[in-house]
């Protein structure tokens, strides 16, 4: 549990915690991994209930807890992946796990101020929403600061390199998405299709004995 212990430093010493956890190579981090993940999944689930009626951004009849998580983890996994695939091509020197822990300790941020900020929107009312939301933009643009300087640690890479590095990273997060979804979709029809004869062949079966 060390290594959940130095995620939380990134909120004070980034550049030393990501050096830590590239430093311990030999250490397993699913745990820390698992933990950091459902963290992240059990505050996004309960900021939206907590949040000041006018400041929702959506009914919260109509929230859907899986798609809500989707949106916050599976980009930081896909980003710890996708990250680390680009900087292995491009001689990094980060493993998968360093690349994971290293992603989602970035997001540390929002697991320590989600539910403060969530809380103090009672504070504030629907004519003050530019303020409160600017506070939300602030926190993401932190996150997007220390998964840059997470590539540019844990990859020992130049500022210049760490920048191409961050923007084929996205563009590969980018072709995972898309290939997911086309995946999908094909899988969607052939289940479609699956069925639908299915339903034919039973009902030519049915039609046939009771002819006989």
């Amino acid at each position: 549990m060390g290594a959940l212990k130095f995620a939380f430093c990134v909120i004070f010493a980034p550049v030393s915690t990501f050096r830590v956890i590239k430093a311990r190579r030999s250490a397993s981090y699913a745990l820390p991994i698992f933990i950091l993940a459902a963290l992240l999944s059990v505050i996004r689930l309960i900021t939206p209930y907590i949040t000041h009626f006018p400041l929702q951004s959506g009914d919260l009849y109509e929230l859907n807890p899986v798609w809500e998580v989707a949106l916050l983890v599976v980009p930081l996994l896909t980003w710890g992946v996708a990250g680390f695939a680009v900087s292995s091509i491009l001689s990094g020197e980060c493993k998968l796990q360093e690349s994971l822990m290293g992603t989602l300790s970035c997001a540390v941020p929002f697991i320590i101020f989600a539910l403060p900020l969530s809380l103090i929107s009672h504070l504030f009312s629907s004519s003050s929403a530019a303020f409160y939301h600017a506070l939300w933009a602030i926190l993401a643009v932190w996150i997007c600061i220390l998964l840059f300087v997470c590539v540019v640690q844990i990859n020992q890479f130049s500022f210049k390199k760490a920048v191409f590095v961050c923007v084929l990273t996205i563009l590969f997060c980018v072709l995972i998405w898309a290939v997911c979804l086309l995946v999908y979709v094909l899988a969607n029809k052939f289940i479609t299709f699956a069925v639908s004869v299915y339903e034919e062949l039973r009902f030519v079966i049915w039609t046939g004995g009771a002819q006989s």
